[in-house]
């Protein structure tokens, strides 16, 4: 677990809100505090879709960032900013697999997911990563990687940012 302090805001919430640079995460849950406090729990409801939706959804669990961004756009836009808010992403099942491939960590882990914590507070906004395996082990190497490629990820995005 790391934690990177995002040092230009306005560049990094226009990703987030605006640009599609985050739209492959899948959404765990986003909490948005303006006059009033949202809550999206990003587990889809499989009763709202018909048969031909639940086979589109394959065995997806959350819905995608690119779905509930302008849902939340929408709650931050306006003259003021919002109070706070907390988006919690995990990486798609596909992409854990292609960072599991690339590391050479394949058939280590049982993987629940590696997370991205994004929280804005009093003017600031810290992200920080989060692996969640189905079993415990003392071997932290999928951390690192996973910290070491959101970093990187950042980097590729232009988000400017301090380790802390």
């Amino acid at each position: 677990m790391i934690s990177y302090k995002i040092t230009d805001i306005k560049a990094f919430t226009s990703a987030l809100f605006v640009k599609e640079v985050f739209d492959r995460f899948l959404v765990c849950e986003a909490t948005i505090q303006t006059s009033n406090t949202f809550h999206i729990d990003g587990k889809l409801q499989l009763d709202y879709f018909n048969d031909v939706e639940k086979e589109e959804l394959e065995d997806l669990e959350y819905s995608f960032w690119k779905q509930l961004r302008p849902t939340c756009f929408h709650l931050i836009k306006g003259s003021k900013l919002p109070l706070s808010f907390k988006i919690v992403l995990k990486l798609s099942k596909s992409n854990v697999e292609k960072l599991v491939q690339q590391t050479g960590l394949t058939g280590k882990f049982d993987i629940e997911g590696l997370l991205l914590n994004i929280i804005y507070r009093n003017g600031e906004i810290h992200c920080i990563t989060g692996t969640s395996l189905k079993q415990f082990t003392l071997d932290k190497s999928l951390e690192k990687e996973w910290d070491f490629m959101v970093g990187k990820f950042f980097k590729h995005n232009q988000m400017d940012f301090e380790e802390m």
